[in-house]
């Protein structure tokens, strides 16, 4: 009997965040970002463009669906 194929297809990539500064009053927090806005070189594209306030740090994280 041949098997069906999977319904959720596994998938493998990496994420990327910026926590970034939004002064004393309300601190650090990890921006508010699109999935489709979490790859390298977008993340990259937006800080050189100054898209974050003052970006305090950044995280990759590796996703993997199955």
């Amino acid at each position: 009997m041949r098997q069906a194929p999977p319904i959720i297809p596994e998938t493998e990539h990496d994420i990327y965040l910026v926590l970034d500064t939004y002064g004393r009053r309300h601190g650090r927090a990890w921006a508010e970002t699109g999935e489709e806005c979490t790859d390298r070189d977008t993340l990259l594209r937006d800080l050189m463009e100054g898209q974050y306030s003052r970006p305090w740090s950044t995280m990759k994280s590796r996703v993997t669906a199955r």
